[in-house]
């Protein structure tokens, strides 16, 4: 298996199982209407993690954030 398999293999499986509201618009647009997201470290919508996996969680729920959908 070359490195890029490999690689697409990580991402597809991260994207599949990940709650993050950038991943879960991607597999079901409307999952992110009915569902409040939430980052997995500290549990705040606002926290940028929430919006995207691949942010740094920064433990606030304060708004305008950078990188969060409620900035």
């Amino acid at each position: 298996m070359k490195t890029s398999d490999v690689d697409y293999l990580i991402n597809h499986l991260t994207k599949s199982l990940c709650v993050c509201y950038n991943c879960m618009k991607e597999r079901d647009p409307m999952s992110v209407l009915s569902q409040m997201v939430v980052c997995t470290n500290c549990g705040n919508k606002r926290c940028p993690k929430a919006t995207d996996h691949t942010l740094e969680c920064t433990n606030s729920n304060e708004p305008g954030q950078k990188g969060s959908r409620y900035e």
